[in-house]
């Protein structure tokens, strides 16, 4: 009897122990139901306006059949949606419509179960090629619609404080202020082709003449304008201080600028035409070009007031209107007659505001901690995207002022182009 007990112990521990290494090894299969592990499979994302596609990479799997994926509109309710063969790695869904959130994730399918699910993707439907210029970021990006996927990325040789796009030739033409540098980039070949620097001192803005064919480079440091072609200084402007911040280019070539006082417009061969003074306490903030119209905007910190005038080039009749608000960044539908604006708040603060032709305030966002540094309108859906350069934040409302999506992953975005 006493021989029998310490066997029967001994049996009941193996029993024990084998059972435990079962227990564990089933676990950690990927396959099993019960599996405490991570999934196996990663699930890539890579959208375009309607379309997407979905690629996956499989890690230290093997014995499976094929993949299910997944897909849920607006997080809600997945649903098998595709079913692959184990040599399929990618798919294209073109089955989107626009302003719909749509969600994905992906198993691995085994003789009789499947993985857990995969990380999840997302993507917002939309129209618009998406464009960030970063300055410390070293970056032109296409992002996504709902600006949280970059499509493509090239990277820049020297920090951008501005740029202009010739479409016609898939150029960027982008002045380094810092390092007193113009450039331009090639998109077709992803590379900055063309340096200029030779009398520049601190370019600050530039623009594309695309009747010309040369460049405008804003310089206030040198008091000039200066114009380029095929690397060589055409003609320059002489400015008459040092304030000027930004420049505008007309179909007819003429170049218009703006400092703190005033807005000077100069015609093709650099002659001053015409010069719109700003009302008296009221410094100037940016200006538009919209047809033969310059829409310019200036501002009154201290009465916390703005005011917007409209400049007819062929009539030169000048109006404007006084708007209740600390405004310094304005721009307007191409089409329609509203303006969405930034308005400087208290305490570090800003928002965006729609505003009708004539000033009145037809929608007002949420306020945002920092100030706003660019917006664009979206001319194919009348949406818009606010920058924030010093949060590294781009956020985008539909124009219903809803906030849809917002990405603060970005370096020191500067600019926006839409596309």
């Amino acid at each position: 009897m006493s021989n029998r007990l310490p066997n029967l112990l001994l049996f009941l521990s193996l029993i024990y122990l084998f059972a435990t290494n079962c227990s564990e090894r089933d676990r950690s299969n990927p396959f099993d139901p019960g599996s405490t592990i991570s999934s196996p499979i990663e699930l890539i994302i890579n959208p375009h306006n309607n379309t997407t596609r979905l690629s996956w990479i499989v890690k230290n799997v093997t014995d499976f059949v094929g993949f299910r994926l997944y897909r849920a509109l607006d997080n809600e309710n997945y649903v098998l949606y595709k079913e692959f063969g184990l040599d399929i790695s990618h798919f294209v869904d073109s089955s989107l419509v626009y302003y719909h959130w749509y969600h994905y994730r992906i198993s691995i399918m085994g003789q009789s179960h499947e993985t857990p699910p995969s990380n999840t993707v997302r993507m917002l439907c939309g129209p618009g090629d998406i464009w960030i210029l970063t300055r410390y970021g070293y970056s032109i990006r296409e992002m996504s619609y709902d600006l949280l996927h970059t499509k493509q990325l090239f990277s820049t040789i020297y920090p951008a404080i501005s740029w202009d796009w010739n479409r016609d030739e898939s150029e960027i033409w982008m002045a380094h202020a810092q390092f007193r540098y113009i450039s331009k980039f090639n998109l077709i070949i992803g590379l900055e082709d063309y340096f200029y620097q030779d009398g520049l001192q601190r370019p600050v803005d530039i623009k594309w003449d695309n009747q010309l064919n040369r460049i405008n480079v804003l310089d206030p440091v040198s008091k000039r304008i200066i114009m380029v072609r095929e690397q060589t200084i055409e003609d320059t402007v002489t400015l008459e201080n040092d304030q000027f911040f930004k420049i505008l280019i007309t179909p007819q070539s003429e170049t218009i600028t703006i400092d703190t006082h005033s807005v000077c417009i100069f015609n093709s061969m650099g002659n001053l035409d015409s010069r719109i003074y700003l009302q008296a306490g009221f410094e100037g903030g940016d200006i538009i070009l919209d047809g033969s119209n310059v829409h310019i905007l200036s501002v009154n910190y201290e009465q916390k007031k703005s005011r917007i005038g409209v400049y007819d080039l062929s009539s030169h009749n000048f109006s404007e209107v006084e708007i209740s608000g600390k405004f310094n960044i304005f721009r307007k539908h191409s089409q329609k007659h509203y303006y969405w604006v930034s308005e400087i708040l208290d305490n570090n603060s800003s928002r965006g505001v729609k505003l009708s032709s004539d000033g009145i305030r037809l929608l007002e966002l949420a306020s945002l901690s920092y100030f706003i540094d660019d917006l664009r309108i979206n001319p194919y859906d009348e949406s818009v995207i606010l920058l924030q350069n010093y949060a590294n934040n781009i956020i985008l409302y539909d124009s219903t002022g809803t906030m849809l999506s917002s990405n603060n992953q970005i370096y020191d975005p500067v600019k926006i182009y839409i596309q």
